[in-house]
């Protein structure tokens, strides 16, 4: 054996091996049981290989060790082909000539690579359909790697539009129920592929159908069976994932065929997270879809207040209006309020002219009052009056009544009155006096 290991020289050396043999450096990493990052670190010579870990690799590739180090393969080399590699170059009509049912594929060779493994490294684009359309399986339930590699197929058809996954998430439910991802990159990737024209029957299938089992139940020492349903794909974390990636194509068929009819009783947790994620558009299209209800089924809700806050915030105006219309609103007075900060004047003249009855001046004086709102004031000082402009001169709170605001309120007409009097209105007196106005 070489004394003086080149770790450079032996990570490329293996690279080649992999390559021949169609194997992955995560494969590699799952053999060896070590990351994927260790792996790379190896492989690029920046570390070396554990000498046990370097015994495996040898004899994973039916080479001495000494051969393995030294980077070279003997004269008398066997390159043994896995079976799956021979059963490829026979091509897909011979495979074809099998029964499905009889076909045993699913077992590891001896490089721990299953068919599917070869076919994907390959990009065996015909060979992958008719597997998966035939639901042919191509990987043992509990093997360590059937999650993964289910997962993998399914992102790999969907990507080169082949074929339905549906077979595959199928067969994936009856032994782990709902299916979903390992990594967050790949179900954020499987959802923008979904969100295609293509993908939403795949979706349609998710959301609505479901896995019946029977299960084993007692009462009493009793026993008696029962039928479990489970939905294919939890429904909470495909609206999640849809509204958080902003999908668009996924969310206007969501809201037309699975939402809107029960909208009204999921609408404050929906709107939440669209608000949350910052979906703009899908709060927009939600609003234009929901229908208008009865004025005894309005909505008080702080997330409700949230969405149109956002959409005013987002120039969707007519949106937050429409919304208003539909009664989707409770407290006007309190969402007006709100909006106060956003300095559309033509807005709130808008709503206060649409609904009078809704958005009273004396509830709005001390809002306008305290975000310095005195233009406004001014122009509408008459649907005010001297009354409500003094009932805000006590009512402002005592760390925004400096005494520039107070002259503001006094210009306008306000005054000081005992019906209004409270505790604080002799200190706002006072500032009033220790700073007086230039020219009094």
């Amino acid at each position: 054996m070489a004394e003086i290991i080149d770790n450079v020289k032996v990570g490329q050396f293996i690279k080649g091996l992999l390559k021949e043999k169609h194997m992955t450096q995560d494969q590699l990493a799952e053999t060896l049981h070590i990351t994927k990052a260790a792996v790379s670190q190896n492989l690029n010579g920046k570390s070396a290989f554990d000498i046990q870990n370097l015994v495996k690799i040898a004899e994973l590739f039916h080479l001495s060790l000494d051969d393995l180090i030294a980077g070279r393969k003997p004269k008398d080399f066997i390159d043994i082909d896995s079976e799956y590699v021979r059963m490829m170059k026979r091509g897909l009509k011979d495979f074809q000539a099998y029964d499905p049912s009889q076909l045993n594929i699913a077992h590891p060779d001896v490089y721990g690579r299953v068919l599917m493994d070869y076919l994907l490294a390959e990009e065996a684009d015909p060979w992958i359909t008719y597997m998966v359309e035939k639901k042919i399986p191509f990987a043992l339930p509990e093997h360590v790697r059937y999650r993964p590699l289910v997962q993998r197929v399914v992102l790999y058809v969907l990507q080169k539009q082949l074929t339905s996954p549906l077979p595959l998430i199928q067969a994936y439910v009856v032994h782990f129920g709902m299916f979903d991802f390992t990594e967050d990159a790949d179900r954020q990737l499987f959802f923008a592929l979904l969100n295609r024209k293509e993908g939403v029957p795949l979706l349609a299938s998710l959301w609505h159908e479901k896995e019946t089992t029977t299960v084993q139940r007692s009462i009493f020492f009793i026993p008696f069976q029962t039928k479990v349903s489970t939905y294919w794909m939890n429904r909470d974390l495909i609206l999640r994932h849809v509204m958080e990636f902003h999908l668009v194509h996924l969310w206007t068929w969501l809201v037309k065929n699975a939402l809107i009819q029960r909208a009204f009783y999921q609408l404050e947790p929906i709107l939440k997270r669209l608000v949350q994620f910052g979906f703009i558009d899908g709060l927009v299209i939600l609003v234009q879809s929901m229908p208008s209800y009865d004025r005894n089924e309005t909505f008080l809700s702080y997330d409700v207040m949230d969405a149109m806050v956002f959409l005013a915030q987002k120039k969707h105006v007519q949106v937050m209006v429409d919304a208003i219309q539909k009664n989707l609103v409770f407290d006007l007075q309190s969402l007006w309020n709100r909006l106060i900060p956003l300095g559309d004047d033509d807005l709130l003249t808008q709503l206060m002219d649409a609904y009078p009855q809704k958005i009273s001046p004396k509830k709005s004086i001390k809002a306008l009052i305290e975000n310095q709102r005195f233009g406004f004031i001014e122009t509408h000082v008459t649907w005010f009056g001297n009354d409500v402009l003094s009932y805000g001169l006590d009512a402002i709170s005592l760390d925004k009544a400096d005494a520039k605001t107070l002259h503001h309120l006094i210009d306008l007409g306000a005054k000081f009155k005992a019906e209004y009097a409270n505790r604080f209105t002799a200190e706002k007196m006072n500032r009033l006096l220790t700073k007086p106005k230039k020219g009094n």
